[in-house]
């Protein structure tokens, strides 16, 4: 009959033989710091970074082989800080960030190579409140807010460039509130509203074309409108633009189904529908 030993237990005694070290540190990587550096096989140490890669922290220098070191950050980008510099090669930092962009913040300035940058803020776009300096390249911001428009308020306004700040509201339409009426173009503004309707109530100065959209994308997003806006941007629509959409009439009238609509406002709006309806 066999004889059930558990892991602390056999290492206690250094009972353990070297498959079962295998299974052991296969099962739970950080069980080889139980073990002796005889029990410590290149196979083992391997094995054991591959389910835990913060298990490298319990391996001496000479146990922390290229491929070791390598396969601990392709599991666990954060285990690069407890890497050497001699330990973190290019390949290794790139693999880190590529895992978990956060890890750029453990690499030293002579290690965050321009491709290391780029693969950390397109693994997490917010990454790049590590970045600083000459690292915020147009492409590296370029990359960050289409990963995350987040990360666009961690720009200075010399770096949030009219492609950036585009690029950020297309992914997340109310990351318009961090930007200044400067940055808050026609554009960028539209972009913002069609990605999300109710970024409207950071858009500091919106056009009828832009009130429209909003309410188009998200009926609710008439609730961040003034009288003066929507009365503007309902008049606009049909005397200018007599191919104005049915997606759009479909919408204003749905207004009237919102809860949080004002009587005054809907009675406002109402007064547009019948024009509406046959332009």
């Amino acid at each position: 009959m066999e004889v059930v030993v558990s892991v602390d237990e056999a290492c206690q005694t250094r009972s353990m033989t070297p498959k079962e070290c295998l299974a052991a540190v296969r099962q739970y990587g950080r069980t080889v710091r139980h073990l002796t550096d005889v029990q410590r096989t290149p196979e083992v140490c391997l094995a054991a970074v591959q389910q835990r890669g913060d298990a490298v922290y319990y391996l001496t220098d000479t146990q922390r082989t290229p491929k070791v070191c390598l396969a601990a950050v392709r599991r666990h980008g954060y285990a690069v800080r407890y890497l050497n510099d001699a330990q973190r090669t290019p390949e290794v930092c790139l693999a880190a960030v590529r895992h978990d962009g956060n890890a750029v913040q453990y690499l030293s300035d002579a290690q965050r190579r321009p491709e290391v940058c780029l693969a950390a803020v397109q693994q997490n776009g917010y990454t790049i409140s590590h970045l600083a300096g000459a690292q915020w390249t147009p492409k590296i911001c370029l990359a960050a807010v289409r990963q995350d428009g987040g990360s666009v308020k961690y720009l200075p306004p010399a770096r949030r460039t009219p492609d950036v700040c585009l690029a950020a509201v297309r992914q997340n339409g109310h990351m318009v509130y961090f930007l200044s009426v400067t940055e808050q173009t026609p554009e960028v503004c539209l972009a913002a509203v069609q990605q999300d309707g109710c970024a409207m109530r950071y858009v500091k100065q919106p056009t009828p074309n832009v009130c429209l959209a909003a309410v188009q994308q998200n009926v609710k997003a008439v609730l961040y409108l003034n009288y003066a806006q929507i009365n503007k941007a309902l008049e606009w629509t049909p005397t200018r633009h007599r191919h104005f959409s049915e997606r759009v009439r479909v919408c204003i009238e749905a207004l009237f189904a919102c809860p949080d609509l004002p009587d005054e406002l809907a009675a406002m709006i109402a007064r547009h529908v019948p024009v509406l309806t046959f332009c």
